[in-house]
């Protein structure tokens, strides 16, 4: 009986009719709302001829037990505290009479009522369908969901979500992964109350494992929360390298080392590899760390391989400092130019650079006495590490030359032998090449002589003793005998005795 005396005297005061089922209003008994933020109380309503009436139908709100406006069209009537906060964003046309109340106060509980009124025709509260406010001064916390198995260079999306209910000023989701693209969606999950989520894209890198992905949500008003996950991304080894601990070793000593690499998950096999010259050589050892014996200069270099599930990697070939004695190479030598200057190299393969000296007859280098210069030039061949010092002067080369090379690990010494000058090549080449030309000159003469000779001789005339008649023989004295004999002698006199021959006996 009280409670309707109260709600008689309610509709009395409000002018208004108590309000049958043909007036349908559905809306939340309850919502949250962030203190300093925003909320929307969503609203929809019905009346009797509500098309015929849209276009005149008015809507506010008012507090449930007492008739004081939060909204409504007459911005006076509203009450003090609410003024400029309050505002009926649904379209009454369309049955919308949502509420939004902005920068939310503590206060800000309700009661809150929807009134209707088509002036001059009908009005009326809906008293039995109250909305209460239930104000919270932190925001909620987003939910990130659970990642799956990150591999580096493969894509991924991971969802950030918040819960809201201020539809018109939702949260803003940032990220702090900035090399992504993210896209936003909102769904409606009943009572007011919104979920918005923002979906990133992006290709985890091996340099984000172990880093935080954080995704923050920003609140109308200022207010944000955030949350965060760890990542962790696999990825085949990288920044494979060897380490040692030895910055120089002697040749013929031994060193440890160790194959490092950076991997998730952590490396599980290793290969090592010994680089000689031209030739790469595969060593049984299978460890991260191998114990290597006899180092030599020819065999200092080295590299490995790290392997995990996700691939394998080399490491950069590392050269080993190896220290050894000098070396003078063979092709050290002292050579004469055709204007006498003399110069030597001493080629010395060293490490750690050797210092170099020339001596003549067993004394150090005076090079104030004798007028020679010397000078180095350091060279790389391959795996040497050589110096050339070079010794040029124009003095005659006297007494014993030699080239003696010292660092720490010891001493080498070369004699040099006296060079021949390029100037007694050259007159060797020049005789040579006058005896040829007078040779040649010589057999010339002698062929055109012999042929001026053959021109001047008698032709020989051949009788053919077939074709004419043979004279009448007579008795031949031997003066007769004799002078024919000379005169054939005559005719065929050449310088070969072979023509004589044949005439003699004719």
């Amino acid at each position: 009986m009280l409670c309707f005396q109260k709600l008689l005297l309610q509709c009395v005061f409000l002018e208004v009719i108590c309000l049958n089922d043909d007036y349908k209003i559905i809306l939340p008994t309850s919502i949250s709302a962030l203190k300093g933020s925003c909320v929307v109380i969503p609203c929809e309503f019905s009346i009797p001829d509500h098309e015929k009436y849209a276009e005149s139908i008015l809507g506010m709100w008012h507090f449930g037990n007492w008739g004081e406006y939060v909204s409504h069209p007459d911005s006076s009537k509203v009450v003090t505290r609410f003024k400029k906060r309050t505002a009926l964003i649904g379209d009454l046309q369309k049955h919308n009479c949502s509420l939004k109340i902005d920068e939310v106060k503590v206060d800000d509980t309700g009661p809150f009522c929807f009134r209707f009124d088509v002036p001059g025709i009908v009005k009326g509260s809906y008293f039995k369908h109250e909305v209460l406010i239930h104000i919270t001064d932190s925001p909620d916390v987003p939910s990130i969901n659970c990642l799956p198995e990150l591999k580096a260079g493969v894509d991924l999306a991971v969802t950030c979500s918040v819960p809201h209910t201020c539809l018109t000023n939702p949260p803003i989701i940032t990220w702090s992964y900035t090399n992504g693209t993210f896209a936003v969606y909102h769904n409606k999950t009943g009572n007011g109350a919104w979920q918005v989520y923002s979906v990133l894209k992006f290709i985890p890198l091996a340099s984000d494992h172990k880093s935080r992905l954080t995704c923050t949500a920003k609140y109308w008003g200022g207010k944000q929360a955030d949350a965060s996950v760890l990542l962790n991304v696999t990825y085949r080894p990288k920044n494979v390298n060897i380490e040692y601990k030895e910055s120089r070793v002697k040749e013929g000593a031994s060193i440890d080392l160790r194959c490092a690499s950076d991997s998730y998950p952590p490396a599980s096999s290793y290969q090592w590899y010994n680089v000689i010259g031209d030739q790469t050589l595969r060593l049984p050892q299978t460890s991260a760390t191998i114990y290597v014996q006899n180092v030599s200069r020819k065999s200092r270099a080295f590299f490995c391989t790290s392997q995990n599930s996700e691939g394998l990697t080399n490491s950069t070939t590392v050269r080993l400092n190896v220290e050894y004695k000098p070396e003078i190479l063979s092709e050290s030598a002292c050579t004469l130019d055709i204007t006498g200057q003399l110069t030597c190299q001493c080629i010395v393969d060293s490490n750690p650079p050797p210092e170099i000296e020339w001596r003549i007859s067993g004394s150090n280098l005076n090079e104030s006495n004798t007028g020679l210069k010397s000078f180095s030039i350091n060279n790389s061949r391959g795996q040497q590490n050589t110096v050339t010092k070079v010794l040029q002067g124009w003095v005659p080369f006297t007494g014993n030359l030699s080239c003696s090379a010292t660092n720490t690990q010891g001493k080498a010494s070369m004699s040099f032998k006296r060079p021949m000058s390029d100037l007694y090549i050259y007159i060797a080449i020049v005789v040579a090449a006058v005896l040829i030309i007078a040779i040649g000159a010589g057999l010339c003469r002698l062929r055109v002589k012999r042929n001026e000779r053959k021109k001047h001789d008698p032709k020989i005339a051949f009788v053919n003793n077939y074709e004419q008649p043979k004279p009448e023989r007579k008795t031949e004295t031997q003066d007769d005998v004799m002078n024919d004999i000379y005169e054939n002698v005559q005719a065929f006199e050449v310088d070969e005795d072979i023509y004589v021959n044949v005439s003699a006996n004719k």
